[in-house]
């Protein structure tokens, strides 16, 4: 298997698992970042495939923005998450794990790979891995202590690229 292809499947079960988790937890906060996770997902996957298509994909962000807009509507409704949530917290943790290894593997392969083009997309990818992983840590944090939390929530160390 080459590495478009891995990332491609890897992209497609985390995509998988965030919209699985979506529909099963009944918290609409949540239901809302993982449908978030879930469409970043299925954005990498598409990069990758404009990729393996020959075409040159539009490396632009977009996860650092639709975090703090989401974080700011909750902030507004006076915060989604009304109170800790094992069951959240096990599926936030698992998704740490899938951010964690996504980045290793990127990381890897940027190693690896001679194509600049590819070089440029693995490096692109991992950036929004970082993002993802401070994202869910940060909601873990955040279901520690909510209200804190949320009145903290600037996210200025999150810089568009």
């Amino acid at each position: 298997m080459d590495v478009l292809e891995y990332a491609m499947n890897m992209e497609r079960d985390g995509e998988s698992y965030y919209r699985e988790q979506a529909g099963r937890v009944k918290n609409p906060g949540a239901e809302r970042f993982f449908t978030l996770l879930a469409d970043e997902e299925r954005r990498h996957y598409d990069l990758f495939s404009e990729i393996r298509a020959g075409k040159t994909p539009q490396l632009t962000p977009t996860f650092g923005a639709e975090a703090r807009s989401l974080f700011e509507t909750l902030k507004a409704e006076g915060g989604a998450f009304r109170k800790a949530d094992a069951e959240i917290l096990d599926v936030l943790s698992h998704g740490l794990e899938i951010e964690n290894r996504s980045i290793k593997f990127y990381v890897e392969e940027m190693q690896k790979a001679e194509d600049p083009g590819l070089k440029e997309l693995l490096f692109f990818i991992k950036r929004e891995e970082d993002k993802h992983y401070s994202f869910l840590s940060a909601l873990i944090d955040y279901y520690m202590k909510p209200q804190i939390w949320l009145e903290q929530a600037e996210f200025s160390h999150w810089e568009e690229y």
